[in-house]
């Protein structure tokens, strides 16, 4: 399938979007030169958000959501929303969950208000791959593209069944503990120790609410840290490596491949 043609239009003197029609979804890029500026953005639809760079506010359900770079967010309003632009530069990867898409795709939408994922999600490594896809935009583009709106799909309605249920504390204490210490080795055993919780408890009781094994939430959490420091910062290849707990740079460059579909340098290219 040939690539799809895309479309760059400025809605503002600040503001510019890159689209993508690919059937039933349309794909966009938005991005933003000036500090403290305001997009209405129309929803008819559910919307999802990521944050790819720098940071913005969204206000929706007369709530007001401050998204930093990696944070991805589902609005279902349909009403024009605005999207403030905090710090010049922002990128954002926006698009809407349309019926037409999901009867495509022979999956339901879930039943989402407003809903915020976590750093940790595995949706977020599903749209860092579904922009990067946007972004080569190849002859293999569009399948690929559809393959990952559809796994987005599903987590969406994983999210969706679980974000009800209340969580313990230990749960953003371990997302925390995490986090503060990706530099290091880390295994379960030393988490358990920590968060002064039992072992195999938490063995059994981390894919219930984060809906992976400790080792992809750690795996997750380490490659998310180094996406965001490839895009926001010039640091070598090697020194992200380091900081984000990889052994090594080949191991990065591995683990980097395999969940985003380009090496690290790639990846910082086309961004």
């Amino acid at each position: 399938m040939p690539p799809r043609q895309k479309t760059a239009y400025r809605v503002s003197p600040s503001v510019s979007v890159t689209a993508m029609d690919v059937g039933n979804i349309v794909l966009n890029e938005i991005s933003h030169r000036d500090d403290n500026t305001t997009y209405f953005y129309p929803n008819k639809h559910p919307v999802i958000y990521f944050i790819l760079k720098g940071r913005c506010s969204i206000t929706a359900n007369k709530t007001t959501n401050h998204c930093l770079s990696g944070t991805a967010i589902i609005i279902n309003d349909n009403k024009t929303l605005p999207v403030e632009f905090s710090h010049a530069g922002t990128k954002i990867f926006s698009f809407p969950l349309t019926p037409a898409l999901c009867q495509q795709l022979n999956i339901s939408l879930p039943d989402f208000t407003t809903h915020a994922f976590s750093n940790y999600s595995f949706v977020n490594n599903l749209l860092t791959r579904l922009f990067h896809e946007f972004s080569k935009n190849d002859d293999h583009a569009s399948e690929c593209i559809l393959s990952i709106l559809s796994l987005i799909l599903i987590e969406l309605k994983r999210e969706a069944a679980t974000s009800y249920v209340r969580k313990p504390p230990w749960v953003n204490k371990l997302a925390t503990l995490l986090n503060n210490n990706l530099s290091k080795p880390i295994d379960l055993r030393w988490v358990a120790s920590q968060l002064k919780r039992n072992y195999n408890h938490l063995s059994r009781a981390i894919p219930i609410y984060f809906h992976c094994t400790f080792h992809e939430l750690l795996l997750s959490l380490r490659l998310k840290k180094a996406a965001t420091l490839l895009l926001e910062t010039n640091q070598p290849i090697y020194a992200i490596a380091a900081d984000c707990g990889f052994a090594s740079t080949s191991h990065f460059d591995n683990h980097f491949r395999h969940a985003y579909g380009l090496t690290p340098l790639q990846f910082r290219s086309q961004s």
